[in-house]
């Protein structure tokens, strides 16, 4: 499942264009991703343990995080 939280979301407004040799930082509060995973356990059904980020570059690939943050 992929969401983008747009109204929890601290960082510059999605979507963004990050330039050439920038970078930036995207962050949610910790209570809202713990009340999100419970809803998504609760509603699906599913064993979720876990939650990682991903971002699609302006190439056509995409990339995640390396770890995922146990919930």
């Amino acid at each position: 499942m992929s969401v983008v939280p747009q109204n929890e979301l601290l960082g510059p407004a999605l979507p963004h264009r990050l330039e050439a040799g920038t970078n930036e930082s995207w962050y949610m509060e910790a209570d809202f991703g713990y009340r999100f995973v419970a809803a998504s356990r609760d509603t699906l059904h599913e064993q979720i343990r876990g939650v990682y980020m991903s971002a699609a570059l302006g190439n056509g690939k995409s990339i995640a995080t390396p770890t995922t943050l146990r919930m």
